[in-house]
């Protein structure tokens, strides 16, 4: 309901934006008439608005009530500054909990980090005054923002767009956008992973999260780790090598384990150990020398290269077909005539799936894509033999069979042909828990039925359905950055997050949505080097995930 004041102020506007409701569905914090939650961006950001009447804005300090983001209560400040004659309107981001802090002495005090932007609201958003900062509230300096914020001569013009009349009352309507970085800059060293979340990280040498990120995501993998323990190993070999990189000349001398030993040995510590856990033993398995442990490897080169040596391994013992059943789908690759009777085709099996992200707003839009038909004709037609020469035909593929665990690689890096250079694809691509893959499988000879919209999650099979299991993530560029997962262990009721030596509970939210990729302008912290990406996707079959992610027991080892 836009208001529709009864005695408006003369020359003041009533804007449409200004309701007796806050806009978008933003909640009205019952302490304050005035300050409302305007955005949730995330679980450690959003965005507050604060509805000022002018008549506040003197040289007395003005606050808002507190509003929570993040860990830690904020809150609003501002007042009017004279600076060489000039009227200014201050404006700053404080600690909501200011006094509380003062009496608790700066021994004690609480610091606190946050990225934020001030913003007063214009009628029109190019004359909005906007202003960013970066700040960590300490205990001298709890208040942070601008003095000179903005010419009091040019906010309370009535013609310049900042004055909103709310029942006869004139207002500036105040912004602020808070992302509360606290518990990245200021996490507890003592923070013991295995009190608080039941398992251990594992420790990076240079360059391997993302090695760390791929052996967390196997050892939840619970009949994936199962079969490793029933691998019998032996104590030395000569390296193994999923790298390209040369072992060192030395490392023939060391006494090196084969991948299963150490594997064996890594998931078995994963499991007991309280502390995290070096890796070490496994990457000189590999035949790496250090200095490949500073290099970022290819962590699709590197998963297909360890499940080659792992289903190797597995032969002739207790664990053979390990890698099969879980990994292997089954797709056919088909060329048809268009004019003629005649079809070429051919099965093939395959352990991970390379997915598109650009010009794909999802992982079902995807799907897609990849089944699209590409027509060959003109200078590109088919050759079809003696029998019917050269003709126009369509080429494409069909999914036969998705394996019960299904690793999804996106295409987050791609070749720019302007610049002659790879670039990061930092587009939005959305993803969920469950998916229906059932639409996009070919069945008694029948092309997928391959649905526009991507409902259908209810009534269909538990064979049709899979269930995310873990989230692989890269921020950084095409040079470098970092990886880390989100993993959803046995339980499979909460999320955790491996960060290297880390490891913390996460939300649905974290793991998923913050991960779409995507530019949002109000997440004015992110640069495209910072953006969180998904990077590699597991889906365990819904039919299936009681039998392969289900709590491990001792007797399990």
């Amino acid at each position: 309901k836009q208001l529709s004041p009864n005695s408006p102020t003369p020359g003041v506007p009533t804007a449409p934006r200004v309701r007796s409701t806050p806009p978008d569905g933003a909640q009205r914090d019952p302490r304050d008439q005035h300050l409302y939650l305007h955005r949730q961006l995330e679980e450690s950001a959003a965005i507050w608005r604060w509805r000022v009447p002018l008549e506040k804005i003197s040289k007395e300090h003005c606050h808002s009530k507190e509003f929570a983001v993040g860990k830690y209560p904020w809150k609003l400040l501002c007042f009017e500054r004279d600076v060489n004659g000039t009227a200014f309107l201050s404006f700053y981001l404080a600690v909501g909990d200011h006094e509380q802090q003062l009496r608790t002495g700066s021994a004690n005090y609480t610091a606190r980090e946050a990225n934020f932007q001030l913003k007063a609201i214009n009628v029109d958003p190019q004359k909005e005054e906007v202003k960013r900062c970066e700040h960590t509230f300490q205990y001298k300096e709890m208040d942070w923002g601008f003095n000179e914020f903005i010419k009091l001569d040019n906010l309370k013009s009535p013609d310049n767009g900042f004055i909103y009349d709310v029942d006869g009352v004139p207002c500036v309507l105040m912004e602020v956008t808070v992302k509360d970085n606290s518990m990245e800059v200021f996490n507890p060293p003592s923070l013991d992973s295995k009190k608080e979340t039941g398992f251990v990280g594992l420790k990076n040498q240079g360059a391997t999260c993302y090695l760390n990120s791929l052996l967390q995501t196997y050892f939840h993998l619970s009949y994936f780790r199962h079969s490793v323990y029933q691998m019998p190993i032996t104590t030395s070999e000569t390296p193994s090598k999923p790298s390209k990189s040369p072992a060192s000349a030395h490392s023939k001398k060391e006494d090196v384990k084969p991948i299963p030993f150490a594997l064996q040995r890594l998931f078995y510590n994963l499991q007991v150990s309280r502390e995290p856990l070096k890796t070490e033993e496994l990457t000189k398995s590999f035949g790496w020398t250090q200095m490949d442990s500073f290099t970022q490897h290819d962590i699709q080169e590197l998963n297909r290269v360890l499940c080659d040596n792992l289903e190797t391994k597995m032969q002739h013992t207790p664990a053979e077909g390990t890698m099969q059943k879980l990994f292997k789908g089954k797709v056919r690759n088909y060329i048809r005539c268009l004019q003629v009777k005649y079809e070429s085709d051919r099965e093939e099996d395959f352990y991970d799936l390379q997915l598109c992200v650009s010009g794909c707003k999802d992982i079902y839009d995807s799907f897609r894509k990849e089944l699209q038909k590409e027509v060959l004709e003109g200078e590109n037609k088919y050759n079809a033999g003696q029998e019917h020469g050269m003709q126009d035909a369509e080429k494409g593929i069909q999914y036969l069979k998705f394996p019960p665990v299904l690793m999804l690689h996106l295409k987050r890096f791609e070749y720019d042909v302007e610049k002659g250079t790879m670039k990061k694809v930092i587009d939005e691509h959305q993803f969920y828990e469950e998916i229906n893959l059932g639409q996009f499988t070919a069945k008694d000879g029948k092309p997928p039925s391959m649905k526009e919209d991507n409902e259908g999650l209810e009534g269909a099979s538990p064979d049709d359905i899979w269930v995310l299991h873990s989230v692989l993530v890269h921020c950084g560029g095409t040079n470098g950055g970092h990886y880390y997962a989100f993993v959803r262990p046995g339980d499979a009721k909460n999320w955790l997050k491996f960060d290297d030596d880390k490891v913390s509970k996460a939300s649905s939210h974290q793991a998923t949505v913050e991960n779409f990729g995507g530019k949002n302008k109000d997440k004015f912290w992110l640069t495209v080097h910072t953006i969180p990406c998904a990077y590699m996707l597991v889906y365990v079959q819904k039919s299936q995930w009681d039998k392969l992610v289900y709590p491990f027991q001792d007797k399990d080892v």
